[in-house]
């Protein structure tokens, strides 16, 4: 069995249960830290035991896929949250030089994640100050980048010097890491790496940053080991599936050309057929302009000029639905001429269209897809989807592993994000109660509720319900809060 080492950014079932659900599709296995040593909600894993766990779990492997943040910070959410000095977050990249000096023949493939900065007064995965100053630091930002001393003068006056002192210095020390880690692939220790941007836009210091990666990436010489592009929770997943696959298989992928790839997707900064192209190279592929040239056929649901299905969900649009309908009836086109589509569906950001999986179930073609996502930012959906889809060829089929994961994003990217979410919480502001549970006690009888729901999602799609369930008493709520949940999907035959 290939088995490859994971160092993940966090504990979210997205960086543990993702990439184990990939690998489980060619009989692989992903071998992770153990589950104290990583970080708990706000609690920053022990990153000084993760560096010890990596150079002891890769001795007897291949390959090790190494969250940077995880590894230097003790988490994604540690990286923003956390007074490290910058001399001890650089400091924990000596692990790497070690193994590549001691295992010259392991792969050391690498990520890091330009910090976010959100438009929004909520401190959830922030330091506190964000709850009262989020906004007003988002303009800010903007005033920075662009130079717009007014803009700036008056941003900066909503916020204090302190707030702003010591947002600049976490992100200086965060930029001087990943400064750092470039070297590290310019040295020749890392076989690749990937500096991706996740929850911006196109005009602040997330963005600037990004730019600046850009010319030392440039003036190294474009080094072919590094990648730049719009992404974050997928990532794992994404090096996992190029990791099983091997550096010498590169499918042909064709997107197919639709109205609206120009436009920009909610938190990211470049157009969507840019983003989609990125996440081609990501997974390994080669990209065809015919989708009858291609293995896979990438189909990305344009993003909509408004709406969010987590903060904001979109009012009923028959128009809309009508639009989603008609390239449902598209990819059934393709699937029946024997396409292998993935379909990334970006519309809207934390969600699915529900109008697209119920039509391609009309035509019967839902089972068949080679992937599905519609979770999260654009650039997770559609390197979820590729994923899927790369690792599947020639693995698919009812029952299957393949099957299993295809199922698993329908139900928590549609059922859980798109449909059941929203209605959890509507029910909680009806009886008067706040949106997110206060208590692990109150979070763990959510998760009981959301199950039952989610249960009758699977209702809906078609012959694949029959095959499998929902394993009602695995369910969580990540982080005991709705934003996110954690099932589990298995067969009908037990």
């Amino acid at each position: 069995m290939k088995e490859l080492v994971l160092l993940p950014a966090d504990e979210r079932p997205v960086h543990l249960r993702d990439p184990q659900l990939l690998a489980d599709v060619v009989g692989a296995r992903v071998r992770l830290p153990p589950t104290d040593l990583l970080p708990h909600g706000r609690q920053p894993g022990d990153a000084a035991a993760l560096a010890g766990w990596l150079e002891e779990a890769t001795a007897d492997v291949d390959t090790a896929v190494v969250s940077i943040d995880g590894l230097c910070h003790g988490g994604l959410l540690a990286s923003r949250l956390t007074c490290q000095a910058t001399e001890a977050v650089l400091a924990r990249l000596a692990v790497l030089r070690r193994l590549r000096r001691e295992r010259p023949s392991l792969t050391l493939d690498a990520y890091a994640v330009v910090t976010r900065l959100p438009d929004l007064d909520d401190a959830t995965e922030e330091p506190g100050y964000w709850a009262e100053h989020g906004t007003a630091l988002a303009r800010w930002s903007r005033g920075l980048h662009l130079g717009d001393r007014a803009g700036l003068a008056a941003a900066a006056a909503e916020v204090p010097s302190a707030v702003r002192g010591d947002v600049a210095r976490r992100r200086l020390r965060n930029h001087a890491l990943l400064l750092a880690t470039l070297a590290l692939a310019s040295d020749g220790v890392l076989d690749q790496l990937v500096l991706s941007a996740d929850d911006t836009a196109p005009v602040g210091l997330p963005a600037a940053e990004a730019a600046w990666l850009d010319h030392w990436v440039s003036a190294l010489g474009s080094p072919p080991q590094v990648e730049r592009y719009a992404g974050a929770d997928e990532i794992a997943g994404v090096r996992v599936v190029r990791a099983l696959r091997g550096a010498a298989e590169h499918p042909q992928i064709a997107i197919v050309d639709l109205p609206g790839l120009d436009r920009i997707a909610p938190y990211e900064a470049v157009p969507i057929r840019d983003t989609a192209r990125a996440q081609i190279r990501a997974v390994g592929g080669r990209p065809v302009h015919e989708p009858r040239d291609a293995d896979i056929v990438l189909v990305v649901l344009p993003p909509e000029p408004e709406g969010d299905w987590a903060l904001a969900p979109p009012a009923p649009d028959e128009g809309r639905d009508a639009c989603h309908r008609w390239l449902a009836d598209r990819i059934a086109a393709l699937v029946h001429d024997g396409a292998w589509v993935a379909l990334a569906d970006t519309a809207f950001p934390n969600g699915g269209s529900p109008a697209v999986v119920e039509r391609l179930v009309e035509h019967g073609v839902l089972g068949a897809l080679g992937g599905y996502a519609g979770w999260n930012t654009a650039g997770n959906s559609i390197g979820s989807a590729l994923a899927q889809a790369v690792v599947g060829r020639g693995a698919a089929g009812p029952g299957s592993a393949h099957e299993r994961l295809l199922v698993h994003r329908l139900v928590e990217d549609l059922g859980y994000m798109t449909e059941v979410r929203p209605a959890v919480r509507r029910e909680r502001a009806a009886a008067g109660l706040p949106t997110e549970p206060g208590t692990p006690t109150e979070a763990a009888a959510l998760a009981s509720t959301v199950a039952r729901h989610l249960s009758g999602a699977l209702a809906g799609l078609g012959e694949l319900e029959q095959r499998w369930r929902l394993a009602e008493e695995r369910t969580s709520l990540v982080w005991g809060g709705t934003f996110a949940c954690d099932i589990e999907v298995v067969s009908t035959d037990g």
